[in-house]
């Protein structure tokens, strides 16, 4: 069966934020002075920024257009569906290749390349800044708390303990430490810089 001229033959499955989703449609279905509601409009567009969709809904009888998103374009104080995606994938120890095949499986839009790298990228920066931010909270609240305890040097400086621990390229079994190269970290204060950069 052919499409009808004009309407837009939409495939596939979209997320949505649902709470959203249903509140736009109402304020949609809202929108006529000649009693025209939801039912009277049709899907004539769709634009795709990665994972989020915006459909373009256009009234048969006022000619009305309206936008409807799969979640609010205006929230910037939370991870939006782009940039969940990508912190899920990297989370699990996967990368663009296997989520363009978890996408093709689930007939979800596919991210593009381009897309992923810039939301990567987003959010290497956003998890960088929150680990620095952490460890410096982190660092005064040690700082305090030894202090408290009397845990300082002769000039009054705290003393705060960390765990340090180091590896080579190469087992020694305790018997010769010649590998040209090792890694070494202090665990407590830099776990987590070293985490978030590692996961990346």
């Amino acid at each position: 069966m052919e499409a009808e001229p004009n309407k837009l033959n939409l495939e596939g499955r979209r997320i949505v934020d649902i709470s959203y989703f249903f509140k736009s449609l109402s304020e949609i279905n809202q929108h006529g002075t000649f009693g025209c509601g939801i039912s009277d409009m049709e899907i004539i567009n769709e634009r795709q920024f990665g994972m989020i969709s915006r459909f373009s809904l256009q009234c048969k009888i006022c000619g009305i257009i309206k936008y409807l998103y799969t979640e609010d374009p205006s929230e910037n104080d939370t991870l939006d569906t782009n940039i969940a995606t990508v912190l899920s994938t990297v989370s699990t120890g996967c990368g663009q290749s296997q989520l363009a095949e978890q996408q093709a499986i689930l007939n979800l839009p596919q991210m593009s390349y381009r897309e992923y790298q810039k939301n990567h990228d987003l959010l290497f920066n956003l998890v960088y800044d929150t680990a620095l931010e952490v460890m410096e909270e982190a660092g005064k609240e040690e700082l305090r708390l030894a202090k408290e305890m009397g845990d300082v040097d002769s000039e009054g400086n705290g003393l705060i303990s960390v765990i340090v621990d180091g590896a080579w390229c190469k087992r020694s079994y305790k018997v010769n430490y010649d590998a040209s190269a090792g890694v070494v970290s202090a665990i407590y204060i830099v776990y987590l810089l070293y985490y978030s950069i590692l996961i990346f």
